[in-house]
């Protein structure tokens, strides 16, 4: 009897520690240093810039620091390896900015909700954290920042997962 009794009391405690137990995702960083030599099509010019990602949960958090560039209207994360370019996943930053930025200058901070990210430019199809972790993971993913100049970017580089 005194068996029948404690089923109902261990289950109710197994219940409450299973219920308590959350699983709260490590953040991860990412680097993306970014050339002229980097963009495909090679573009020529002294512009640079990097930007760091940290995706935490189900939230990415960036900021975005160039320099020698002008004339900044966008800056993305797209799907693509060192060698095509691809996709837009993700919009960074929506210009423009006027004049010529000649020393390290923030372009952008700030966050963006996985549900708001999307497989290409205007479209409707999306594209979930894990998806975009794996592409950043595998270096298949870029960050670009494009200009008056160079509307399909200026500057380029692979997202590299920082240590």
């Amino acid at each position: 009897m005194r068996t029948r009794a404690l089923v109902p009391a261990v289950l109710m405690l197994l219940a409450t520690a299973c219920s308590s137990d959350t699983v709260t995702p490590k953040a991860e960083s990412f680097t993306s240093v970014m050339t002229t030599a980097n963009e495909v099509p090679v573009k020529t010019g002294p512009a640079t810039g990097t930007a760091v990602i940290t995706v935490n949960g189900t939230k990415l958090d960036y900021t975005i620091d160039v320099a020698n560039i002008t004339a900044v209207t966008a800056a993305h994360i797209h799907a693509g390896n060192a060698s095509t370019a691809g996709g837009i996943v993700v919009l960074l930053f929506a210009g423009p900015t006027t004049g010529a930025i000649t020393t390290s200058t923030r372009l952008a901070t700030g966050s963006v909700a996985a549900d708001s990210f999307r497989v290409l430019s205007g479209g409707t199809a999306k594209i979930s954290m894990d998806s975009l972790l794996v592409l950043m993971r595998s270096q298949n993913a870029y960050v670009n920042v494009h200009t008056t100049a160079n509307p399909g970017g200026e500057i380029r580089g692979q997202t590299v997962k920082n240590p």
